[in-house]
Formats: structure tokens, C-alpha cells, sequence
């Protein structure tokens, strides 16, 4: 033997322990599964719905008595949704098509832990980043599996830019920016933190970090925080979020960085944060240390999973994020294993619970619309007005199961309910024409200084329908002084008029409502909601519900 590779397995005896019982299970495990199984013998595929929990439409992994105790660490989904790529104990990544389940290829390219797995934009290829110390970002072809290229810079988290040419690489003690496109490789280091701090997670575009904050001391007792750092438009802000006497151990952002989600050390209870209101909850419902946190991609629901531990069972939730209650436990796994990591379908329609233990290292995956709603299919009965003015009050309820149900109605019903509701939605917002907001745009740059003040104290008052038309411009302008004023115009408080809880949920809900719709009259409700709410929060979420659909629409005709 290799005295280099002899002494390595004498660093790690437990290593070849591992690896000798592997091998022994491995002749002797054999799980059944359908005959729709994969080829893999440590993640065979069962998609049989006799041999399914209620609600799953697949199991990836080993459920028995005896496992090969791989476990699913990790799970991401491309953004396209076709295809799945899965990250296991034994460091190799494997990658299956969503729909058929089939194994496309597998790849092992990691000395140790991988620590991140990420799609391309395209979903063409994907990459895998090993540990900080490791230095190694590998890229492969989704479909092969065969290595593209790799670049010497390790990280414990990793987000592609929308556009594909940059990566972001959370480090322990700092924040990077790899540029992938044109020749020169660069390097551009966005944040640095103190020895003391050490990086938590990352949001989904990779331009907002946590990290750790020790607090003085108090009575004794050191007091840990969590410091948020996000980066826009060239600038950086800081916030901090005060914590508990346990070191927090990871957070996870939801899509549009207004939800945070974070866990701490043996702390059973998982923390949910709204920034936008600084507002946190404590969600106590575990019994036992809480490891898996995420968000759907919409961020109207997540996940949180707990260990087992001193014989209690392991416990997984479906939550709703607008009234944080849990709506869904999820029972499909051996509660005697630890249920370690979720992941949720860019389209919202499916959710990921993810286990590693003795009995067993599997993952599940469910169909979210079932659990959530049931039946979504358009109903033939005719609804009363009476019906319809009921759907409407029951948007707005602080019991998520009744605004739900009403949302399911809402679907079930929509070519007559939009209809009836589309006065009340109407008169609730200011419409603007954007080209109009387009026209002054262009005169921000016009000869006459007459003009351009004019243009810009118009701009100011249409703040907030104007908001994705001037982030637009301030990207794409070559003119100093267009960038210049609508950098001014964006310093402008956005307006946020006065509105009720109950008020905001019911717009909420009925934004989700015409998405899930996705008709001509819901999406024309919608458009409406984006470009005129006074609220610019509801704008923008109307905004973000049109971007998910168009996105959908550009996929299915591709798929075509």
C-alpha cells in the first residue's frame, strides 16, 4: 500500500471500519422495492403508490430494517425542475430526472464533505464545492456527468447570479464574487468578519449573508446574534438579530429575503423571523433538536425536521409562513432516524423530506398542492354571490387552515369569482401607464433642465408603481446624470399606506389565489395589483406571482 494513502487510514480508522461494513451490507441488504426502481443499490427508486405514505409520489433511498445508513444531506432541484440532484454520506452526488426518476449519472470528485450543489441557470451543467480548506469547485454536465472544468476555491455555500456569470461563495470568514464568463478569472471579496463570527447561510441570489455575533456578557452568560449583511446596488447593510444563550448553528432566507429561519445549538425550538416587521416567533412544536429548515420557493410555506433523540421520535412540519402555524406533519419516514434536510420544486408543486439513519436513509418526495389543498381541479357546480362575498371574508382569517380552504374555493371557482372580485381589487389599486413611467425616464436625460426636474418629481410621486422601471434603467443606463437622478428618485421613501392585518392577509391570499389560476383574467388582476397597489409590498409580490407564471409559461412551451 501507498505509505501516503496507508497513513490516511491510519489517521481515520473509523473510515476503513465504515467502509468494511459497507461492503458487507451491501451483499446482504437487499430492500424491496417496485419494479419501477432505479439501478443504484444504494438509492433505489420506488414509485408504486401502494408502497407510498398518503400524499408521496416517490421514495429515493433505502427504508428497512437494515440500511446501507447513506442518508440525504442535501437535495437541489435545477430551475427548470427537470432534473434532481442529491448529495448522500458517501460524498458522491447523484443526478435523476424529475417525472421518469431515472439516474442520469453520479459523480464523485470531493476528498471530503461536499458542501454544495448547485445548478447552472440553463440547468446544463451543475457544480460541487467542497469545504473551504479543500479548494474545489468542480462543474459537470447534468445529463453525463462528465467533468467541465474546475476552479481552485473551496466554499460552504454557493449561489449562482440569475444571469449565470457570477458566482457566490459564503466562506467561514468571508463573502466572495467568482466571475465565470470572459477570460481573466476574478475574484471580488464583498464582506470580511472577525475570527469570532463564522458564516450561516446564504440567501438564494447569494447578495444577503448571516453570520455568527457574539453578545457581551451578561450575568454570566455570553449571549449569541445573528448579523444580517445584504448587498445592494453597490452598498452594504447591516442588521443584527439578537439571540439566545445557544450559538445559532445555521440559517435559511426565504426567496425574497423577507423571512428568516434559523436553528440553534441542542436548541429544540426553530426561530422565525420577519424582517420587514422585525417581528420573530419561536415555532414550539419539536420535542427534540430541530437540523432541517427551508422555504418554498414562492415563500409561502417551510419545512422544519428534528433529530431523534433519547428514544423520542424524530418529527417533520409543514408550515404557513403568513400566519407561522403548522399545517402538515409529515409521517412517511422511520421517526428513529434523523430527518436532516428538505428541499422544495421551483414550480411549488413538490416538497422534499430528507432522513439518515439506521432504518432509514431515504428520501421522499411529496405532491405540496395535495397536502395543502387537495382537489384544485375546476369544480362544475355554479357559485352563489353569497358564496363568493364568504371567500372573500375567509382570505383574510388568522386560521391558516380556514384562508387556505378559501383559497382552494377561490381556485376551484375562478372564472366567476375573479369576475366578482375584481371590482374590489380594482378599486384598491391606482393603475399607472408604464409608458408613461417609461417617457420620463428618457427625459431624465434630456437637454432642458426644465424637463428633467419635471421628470423627475413625477418619478417621485409614482414611486412606487415605477419601482421595477427604475431599477430597470439604473442597470442598463449609460447617461451619468439618468443614473444619477434615478438613483435620487430610489432614496425616496416607497409609500406604505396605512392597512390592517387582516386587510393584508386577504390580498395575500388572493394573490396566491389568481397565481395558482393562472387564467388571462387572474393574470390581468395581478398585472393590475403590480403596477398599482399603493402597498409596495403587495405590488411586489404581485409582481414576483407574474414572473413564476411567465417562467412556467416559457418552460412549458419549451418542454412542447
Amino acid at each position: 500500500m501507498d505509505l501516503q494513502i496507508k497513513s490516511q487510514f491510519l489517521k481515520r480508522p473509523h473510515y476503513v471500519l465504515a467502509s468494511c461494513l459497507m461492503v458487507v451490507l451491501s451483499w446482504t441488504v437487499a430492500p424491496t422495492v417496485s419494479a419501477q426502481q432505479g439501478t443504484d443499490r444504494f438509492f433505489p427508486v420506488v414509485t408504486d403508490k401502494d408502497k407510498l405514505p398518503k400524499f408521496a409520489i416517490a421514495r429515493l433511498g433505502q427504508k428497512s430494517q437494515r440500511t446501507l445508513y447513506m442518508g440525504v444531506y442535501n437535495v437541489r432541484f435545477s430551475r427548470d425542475g427537470k432534473y434532481l440532484a442529491i448529495k448522500a454520506r458517501d460524498h458522491i452526488v447523484r443526478i435523476f430526472e424529475m417525472g421518469t426518476f431515472k439516474k442520469l449519472c453520479e459523480v464523485d470528485g470531493h476528498d471530503n464533505s461536499v458542501t454544495s450543489v448547485e445548478f447552472s441557470p440553463d440547468g446544463k451543467t451543475f457544480l460541487t464545492a467542497g469545504k473551504s480548506d479543500e479548494e474545489r469547485i468542480i462543474f459537470w454536465e447534468t445529463e453525463t456527468g462528465k467533468e467541465v472544468k474546475r476552479i481552485a476555491f473551496g466554499a460552504d455555500a454557493v449561489r449562482y447570479s440569475d444571469d449565470g456569470q457570477y458566482l457566490y461563495a459564503l466562506r467561514s470568514n468571508r463573502l466572495d464574487r467568482e466571475l465565470l464568463t470572459g477570460g481573466e478569472r476574478t475574484t471580488k471579496q464583498l464582506a470580511k468578519w472577525s475570527r469570532s463570527e463564522f458564516g450561516l447561510g446564504m440567501s438564494p441570489k447569494g447578495n444577503t449573508v448571516a453570520t455568527s455575533s457574539q453578545r457581551a456578557i451578561r450575568s454570566g452568560r455570553r449571549y449569541s446574534g445573528i448579523s444580517i449583511r445584504s448587498f445592494i446596488d453597490g452598498a452594504t447593510h447591516s442588521t443584527m438579530i439578537t439571540g439566545l444563550s445557544a450559538n445559532p448553528k445555521k440559517v435559511t432566507f426565504s426567496a425574497d429575503d423577507r423571512w428568516i429561519l434559523a436553528r440553534y445549538d441542542q436548541e429544540r425550538r426553530p426561530y422565525l423571523w420577519d424582517r420587514k416587521r422585525s417581528k420573530k416567533m419561536a415555532l414550539d412544536v419539536h420535542e427534540n433538536p430541530v437540523l432541517g429548515l427551508g422555504f418554498s420557493t414562492d415563500s409561502r410555506f417551510f419545512v422544519t425536521m428534528s433529530s431523534a433523540k433519547d428514544k423520542s421520535e424524530s418529527t417533520a412540519y409543514l408550515w404557513d409562513t403568513i400566519t407561522a402555524t403548522n399545517i402538515h406533519k409529515f409521517t412517511g419516514h422511520d421517526f428513529t432516524s434523523n430527518l436532516v434536510a428538505c428541499g422544495f420544486s421551483p414550480d411549488g408543486r413538490y416538497v422534499t423530506t430528507c432522513a439518515s439513519g439506521r432504518r432509514d436513509s431515504s428520501m421522499l418526495i411529496w405532491d405540496l398542492n395535495q397536502i395543502v389543498f387537495g382537489d384544485l381541479t375546476l369544480s362544475t357546480k355554479k357559485i352563489e354571490s353569497n358564496d363568493i362575498e364568504e371567500i372573500w371574508k375567509e382570505l383574510g382569517s388568522s386560521t391558516a387552515a380556514t384562508s387556505l380552504n378559501a383559497v382552494k374555493e377561490f381556485v376551484r371557482h375562478h372564472p366567476t369569482v375573479v369576475k366578482h372580485v375584481s371590482k374590489r381589487i380594482n378599486d384598491t389599486t391606482n393603475i399607472v401607464d408604464q409608458t408613461k413611467i417609461a417617457e420620463y425616464i428618457l427625459q431624465l436625460n434630456d437637454k432642458s433642465y426644465d424637463v428633467r426636474h419635471r421628470a423627475t418629481e413625477k418619478l417621485r410621486k409614482l414611486r412606487n408603481a415605477a419601482e421595477a422601471a427604475l431599477r430597470k434603467a439604473l442597470k442598463e443606463t449609460k447617461s451619468v446624470e439618468t443614473r444619477y437622478r434615478v438613483t435620487s428618485i430610489l432614496k425616496t421613501p416607497l409609500g406604505k399606506p396605512k392597512i390592517n392585518a387582516e386587510q393584508y392577509r386577504r390580498f395575500q391570499r388572493a394573490i396566491h389565489a389568481l397565481e395558482l389560476s393562472a387564467s388571462p383574467p387572474a393574470n390581468q388582476l395581478l398585472q393590475n395589483l403590480a403596477d398599482g397597489h399603493p402597498h409596495i409590498d403587495l405590488a411586489n409580490e404581485a409582481r414576483d406571482a407574474l414572473e413564476r407564471i411567465r417562467y412556467q409559461e416559457t418552460l412549458n412551451k419549451k418542454n412542447d
